[in-house]
């Protein structure tokens, strides 16, 4: 293989040896996130979640108004992003 310059590109070719390390070191990685998987789609098909009706008209998911700020001044102006 040649790179853009014409010169010959000897780090493209990759050793068996390399390969084979290289498989080995990321294989409990892969195997663990393909487990993980499993679970989460086992879980997602067989666990129904709580779900509730939802209207606009439900007091219960209301904020309470309130007439005075809840966060001093003081305390938001303290804070740096």
């Amino acid at each position: 293989m040649y790179n853009l310059f014409g010169r010959r590109n000897t780090t493209s070719s990759v050793s068996s040896k390399h390969l084979s390390k290289l498989i080995r070191s990321y294989a409990p990685d892969w195997l663990l996130t393909l487990v993980l998987a499993a679970i989460f789609f086992t879980l997602e098909k067989y666990v129904g979640g709580y779900k509730r009706v939802f209207s606009l008209s439900d007091t219960s998911l209301r904020h309470p108004y309130a007439e005075h700020e809840r966060v001093p001044v003081r305390a938001r102006l303290s804070t740096h992003q």
